[in-house]
């Protein structure tokens, strides 16, 4: 998994029949994902909802650079805890791991 540009995912999630459902990283559940206002905004399977916009984007664009390859696709290194690998300055403890979900998602589908 690489970053990828915000921009890019607009494109394609516009591109797809909505609402878009995918698997979150630890692929155990599902969200949505949309656009709205030239945002993405993502529902959980919890119905909570947040926007996604592109400082918080690329803020998880810049962990995923820094996360080992063979740890990429671990929620814990997008969430915070009392562990080491876990990122405490996360913009959010919830949805800061479902941006990566997206990332994957968009690679396996593009």
């Amino acid at each position: 998994m690489r970053p990828i540009d915000y921009n890019t995912v607009l494109i394609f999630i516009n591109s797809q029949p909505l609402p878009l459902e995918m698997p979150t990283l630890g692929r155990k559940s599902h969200i949505n994902v949309g656009v709205v206002n030239n945002q993405i905004t993502i529902t959980n399977s919890g119905n909570q909802h947040m926007i996604i916009n592109e400082n918080h984007w690329n803020l998880v664009m810049n962990r995923i650079e820094v996360v080992l390859d063979i740890e990429k696709e671990m929620t814990s290194r997008y969430a915070h805890g009392h562990s080491n690998y876990n990122w405490n300055q996360s913009p959010h403890r919830i949805f800061s791991p479902y941006v990566p979900a997206i990332v994957r998602f968009v690679f396996e589908h593009n």
